[in-house]
């Protein structure tokens, strides 16, 4: 009887100072994940002070996007954060770059001078017209995806736990489209239906080229009716231009 005491007492301190162990590490494990979230949230500061910046610094970015300085599952959503925000960057880099090299393709598209190069088929403007249409429309949904909350929560590396899901959706914000964000997917929307539209005034060009000419830079219809038609496309084109409301086409 009195080993098996003796025994019991040994096992006691032994299960004290495994207790003690254990509260020692989730002590350490706690501290070192307050240390992580610390850093974490210190370098996202500092990229949101680099975007937000008038003097942007886009290599001080890309230095800051590059590095980690997290380990384990921290690293996880800190490499979810930076990557999402490198594609957003890059969607609205891409967007600014496509606009500006679509209005200097398309430029003078009803001039005389391109009417009479490509007329009066118009194979090659339909061509580059169905290829800008498609590249916004893709452009478009790039860009939506990006405050679509399961795109978003892509980014973070299935099988994390909750708590990481959680923390990187609190480090994301509000997930929803901005005001900003909103007219930027509408003005996309609208280019793609100009688009179309543009594309339509061709094809109508196209079907009755028998019966309009070029006089004096203007277009010139044997016809009153077909006259008022062509009218239409322009004033729809104007419309969608200004970001007015327009119905479907019915032309």
């Amino acid at each position: 009887m009195k080993d098996l005491k003796t025994w019991l007492k040994i096992l006691l301190i032994a299960l004290g100072s495994l207790f003690l162990l254990f509260c020692i590490l989730i002590g350490v494990l706690v501290i070192r994940d307050f240390q992580m979230e610390g850093k974490l949230e210190k370098e996202i500061a500092e990229i949101e002070d680099i975007l937000n910046s008038t003097d942007f610094d886009e290599e001080a970015l890309k230095q800051k996007l590059n590095k980690s300085v997290t380990s384990g599952d921290y690293h996880k959503v800190e490499r979810a954060y930076k990557n999402y925000v490198r594609d957003y960057i890059q969607i609205n880099a891409t967007i600014v770059e496509f606009y500006e090299r679509m209005e200097k393709d398309l430029e003078g598209l009803l001039s005389e001078e391109h009417l009479l190069k490509d007329g009066k088929d118009f194979i090659e403007t339909k061509t580059k017209l169905m290829k800008y249409q498609k590249e916004l429309d893709t452009l478009k949904e790039k860009f939506d995806n990006l405050s679509n909350e399961k795109k978003v929560l892509s980014y973070l590396n299935s099988g994390v736990e909750d708590y990481y899901v959680d923390y990187f959706k609190e480090l994301i914000g509000d997930i929803q489209q901005t005001e900003e964000e909103k007219e930027l997917s509408s003005q996309l929307s609208r280019s793609s239906l100009l688009l179309e539209t543009v594309r339509g005034l061709f094809d109508f060009l196209s079907t009755y080229q028998n019966h309009w000419e070029i006089q004096n830079n203007t277009l010139s219809f044997d016809s009153g009716e077909l006259l008022k038609e062509y009218e239409s496309w322009i004033a729809r084109m104007n419309q969608i231009a200004e970001g007015e409301e327009v119905e479907e086409s019915s032309i």
